[in-house]
């Protein structure tokens, strides 16, 4: 079991789908892989599960849908 990712403590982590879950920290929301290492930083301030190839998160004040690279679509 894990209780830090990348230094920070973990509050919950979502369903693994596409080979990612969220994980929240604190406020904030980030990605890991199946191995728990941290593929997207946390910098969600809302997160999804990823269905398929993406998933939908609020960053900024701004909801918006990314892929598995963190690159908005």
């Amino acid at each position: 079991l894990i209780t830090q990712i990348d230094g920070k403590k973990i509050n919950n982590i979502g369903n693994f789908q596409s080979g990612m879950a969220w994980v929240r920290a604190g406020n904030l929301f980030g990605y890991i892989n199946g191995e728990a290492k941290l593929v997207l930083p946390f910098q969600f301030d809302v997160a999804s599960d990823f269905s398929g190839k993406y998933a939908i998160g609020r960053k900024g004040g701004l909801f918006g849908a990314f892929d598995q690279t963190g690159k908005t679509i």
